[in-house]
């Protein structure tokens, strides 16, 4: 291996980096067709729905909500004020509570006037402010160091997240009216309607999605045109139809490398090419080995992603010149070694014959078959339920395909 070899497969690692892309990996890395009308769609939503309308985005997890989210907040910033987190960013999500996501939305409300260059507080935050540094003991200075110490306090301390619920519980219209007038305020300010986005609501390991807007006073006091993301499987186990009013629900799909009839979809998988060859040469990847990391990702953008990530990993282990067959290879054959360990075939055996005689969408989705979809076994391709069916991961039909 050369050292200029290395370098770009060194480089290529962090170019497949597992985290969504944001800033200027936008810029570097983003393909526009791939989530093309999905994106549109988003934002036509957004642009034309009443001003404190909810927007659901939901979708496999790793078939690139994130990333299209990051997009549309970055283009939406000349109309709107926009406010986006993650929620597995700045809350611990084996223990979060409605109004644990409340207050990360205030603190990032009031954080967003620093990146508009504005340095004080809203007059009607002042009070709620005060009274979170009091309760949680926050020492810091006073202005945006401050936000961050209340930040970071309800992330890591369950005594800070007790504390904050308390606040939440004793008075909840009290602390939604705060919200909704810091919001209408900002607006006031920055002479923009406020737009809040937050991704990763199906990392929750202790709520079900719908849980936070049934309750009283729930996600849905937050008054504003809000997005928020979550979890395919959590659509599927969760009957919407009974949130009332202002909600619309869009989808952000799997890149289809097949149709229902298993013919290929080779639009698809050119543009899964195109994807790889943003972050590495075409020079440093044979086409076979390419095409066999594609079809193995299932059309999953994450899965593509981490394969790429770990084939740079093993070419620079192996000293070798290229990415051929022989590490693609080695890369599926980890991951299907990682599935014969965690997969319980026995227990599924009834929804992976379903899959495969069946694909159509309204024929096949119990519990168990959730938690599968969840898990990435089983893809679902499609958003329209009379057109949508299913296909079990690649890599686990090769675990099947070889079970006795």
């Amino acid at each position: 291996m050369t050292e200029k070899q290395y370098n770009a497969f060194a480089e290529a690692y962090n170019n497949f980096s597992p985290d969504p892309l944001a800033g200027s990996g936008i810029d570097r890395f983003y393909i526009d067709e791939l989530n093309q009308e999905a994106e549109k769609n988003i934002r036509t939503a957004i642009d034309i729905s009443q001003p404190k309308s909810k927007i659901l985005v939901t979708g496999h997890v790793g078939c690139g909500k994130s990333t299209v989210l990051n997009k549309i907040a970055l283009e939406a910033m000349e109309e709107y004020h926009v406010v986006s987190f993650s929620v597995a960013d700045v809350l611990n999500l084996s223990d979060i509570e409605t109004a644990d996501i409340l207050a990360a939305a205030f603190l990032h409300l009031i954080y967003s006037l620093k990146g508009a260059g504005l340095k004080g507080f809203p007059g009607v935050s002042k009070n709620l402010i005060k009274l979170l540094k009091t309760e949680l003991q926050v020492g810091s200075a006073p202005g945006f160091p401050l936000i961050e110490s209340i930040a970071l306090k309800i992330n890591v301390e369950s005594e800070s997240r007790k504390i904050v619920r308390r606040l939440y519980e004793t008075n909840p219209g009290a602390f939604n009216a705060v919200l909704s007038a810091t919001l209408d305020e900002i607006a006031c300010i920055v002479n923009k309607d406020v737009l809040m986005i937050i991704d990763d609501l199906d990392m929750l390991t202790n709520r079900s999605v719908i849980s936070l807007f049934n309750e009283e006073n729930g996600l849905n006091g937050i008054d504003c045109k809000t997005v928020f993301a979550f979890s395919l499987g959590d659509y599927l186990s969760t009957d919407f139809s009974a949130l009332s009013g202002g909600y619309t629900l869009e989808f952000i799909n799997i890149v289809p490398l097949w149709d229902i009839d298993e013919k290929p979809a080779r639009p698809a998988r050119e543009m899964l090419g195109r994807l790889v060859h943003k972050r590495i040469g075409g020079e440093y990847v044979s086409k076979s080995a390419l095409d066999g990391l594609i079809l193995s990702s299932g059309g999953l953008i994450r899965d593509l992603v981490d394969f790429m990530r770990s084939a740079c990993a093993v070419a620079i282990n192996n000293s070798a010149a290229v990415i051929d067959e022989s590490v693609s290879d080695a890369v599926i054959s980890k991951r299907n070694s990682m599935l014969r360990r965690i997969f319980n075939f026995g227990e599924f055996r009834p929804q992976i014959d379903k899959v495969q005689q069946t694909r159509l969408i309204n024929e096949v989705v119990d519990d168990a078959m959730i938690q599968l979809i969840k898990r990435r076994f089983i893809l679902k391709y499609g958003a329209e339920e009379e057109t949508a069916w299913y296909r079990l991961h690649p890599c686990l039909l090769s675990c099947i395909s070889e079970e006795p």
